[in-house]
């Protein structure tokens, strides 16, 4: 099962973190450096749909986890009653308080989208209004920001199909509806941008690559179900019971998301809003390069966060063990094999000229290391809430927070290698090593 999943679903990983990414070689070539500056600034200010989804999403995954093999009770809080009896079947058909759930979560994420698409139409446009431009009009890229964020939005709404498919057992058919929407817009996106296509253009195939993704989701997922579509949204099925079950935990991964939002995006807008957005595009390009980085050498425990869940409500000590030993080891090369691909990456651009880049070579290696300690500290992290529990809440804030302040007292005197020197001062006061540690105490 791990080698299966981690196989398609590493694939469907690195094409749904690295999308925004991979067109970006083509945009310096056809659009130039601002532009790839430009494109970079959406993904990262979008990045806030996620703080909107409050930390539902793995909450609703566990949940549907714990459902599907066999729980009855859902806690707001840790596992609760040990299920004994270990038939693998997983229980779907006609069962109750999985369609309530699903109904219920259908609804939430309503509201959701539509509060943070109405939030960054908005704040999000008067940003834009600020930045230094030189060659790209301000009406293309407030055009461009619209259906960015749009697509973004409609992503959040329905991400709880995604949740649920992971939830009972069908990631891979999650993972096919990431890799079939991400390869067709990568191929559209390259062929309009050789073709002489610009920014909106580029914006406008992202939001049809988003529906058609979210359309695929609803295909695979109604088969599995004894609900038809139009059973979801339905107001009159919302359990309260099921949403306060939800909030606890939820809300503290939302207060999460927002520590961890400042922390690997922060940086990132602060030296925008300070300095011309030409100047500031390696930062940004190596930054964001090895945030995703981070985010993919997680993904082998992520693909297998539902059986994870499932050992855990049965206690089953030895199984979570073998598990996560295997799966941080096999995250850890993917890191490491990431790492070297950025530095060949960065050795060839300056051989064959192009007009864009990372940082130095030495900014590279600090940085490198940086993010070593931050895929450790954030597979810990993820592991520790397979539990049921979210210990990180407060250090995950305060850590966002400072380095922001941080960040925005000091960047015009230190520029950017203080940025990323601020970053890595304070995770080390505590969550680099504070949740390894946790990890350690836990599985021991």
């Amino acid at each position: 099962m791990i080698i299966s999943r981690a196989t398609i679903g590493l694939f469907a990983k690195f094409l749904n973190i690295s999308t925004v990414l991979l067109v970006i070689p083509f945009i310096g070539l056809n659009l130039g450096e601002e532009a790839v500056g430009l494109w970079l600034l959406f993904y990262s200010i979008g990045g806030i749909t996620g703080l909107f989804e409050a930390g539902f999403y793995n909450s609703v995954l566990r949940f549907v986890s714990y459902i599907s093999a066999g729980k009855k009770d859902l806690l707001s809080e840790g596992i609760g009653q040990i299920i004994e009896q270990q038939d693998n079947e997983i229980k779907l058909a006609g069962n109750v308080k999985l369609n309530t759930l699903i109904i219920t979560v259908s609804i939430l994420y309503i509201c959701l989208g539509v509060t943070a698409f109405s939030f960054l139409s908005i704040f999000g446009t008067i940003y834009l209004d600020f930045l230094e431009l030189n060659t790209i009009d301000i009406s293309i890229v407030r055009g461009s920001w619209l259906l960015f964020i749009l697509a973004s939005c409609i992503h959040l709404t329905f991400s709880f199909l995604s949740a649920t498919l992971h939830g009972i057992g069908k990631i891979n058919q999650n993972n096919f509806c990431l890799i079939i929407s991400k390869s067709a817009f990568l191929l559209v996106a390259i062929y309009g941008l050789y073709k002489g296509e610009g920014i909106v253009f580029l914006s406008f195939i992202f939001l049809l690559h988003v529906c058609l993704m979210r359309v695929l989701n609803f295909v695979f997922l109604i088969p599995n179900l004894s609900l038809s579509v139009k059973d979801f949204f339905r107001i009159k099925s919302f359990s309260w019971d099921i949403f306060k079950s939800l909030q606890k935990n939820s809300l503290k991964m939302g207060a999460v998301n927002i520590g961890s939002y400042l922390l690997s995006r922060g940086s990132i807008i602060v030296a925008n809003g300070a300095i011309a957005v030409e100047a500031v595009t390696k930062y940004t390009f190596t930054i964001t390069s090895f945030t995703v980085l981070a985010m993919i050498a997680t993904e082998p425990l992520n693909l297998m966060y539902d059986r994870i869940c499932h050992y855990q409500s049965r206690n089953d000590r030895e199984q979570i063990k073998r598990m996560i030993k295997i799966l941080y080891f096999a995250g850890l090369l993917i890191f490491l094999s990431g790492t070297l691909f950025i530095f060949i990456f960065e050795y060839y651009s300056k051989v064959f000229g192009l007009n864009f880049n990372f940082m130095t070579q030495s900014f590279l290696i600090l940085a490198s290391l940086i993010y070593l300690f931050e895929y450790t500290s954030s597979f810990s992290a993820i592991y520790l809430t397979s539990k049921n529990y979210i210990p990180f809440m407060n250090a995950a804030l305060i850590s966002g927070v400072t380095v922001t302040l941080l960040n925005v007292i000091f960047v015009n005197q230190y520029q950017l290698l203080g940025l990323i020197l601020i970053y890595f001062f304070v995770q080390s006061c505590y969550n680099f090593w504070k949740w390894p540690l946790e990890l350690k105490k836990d599985l021991s």
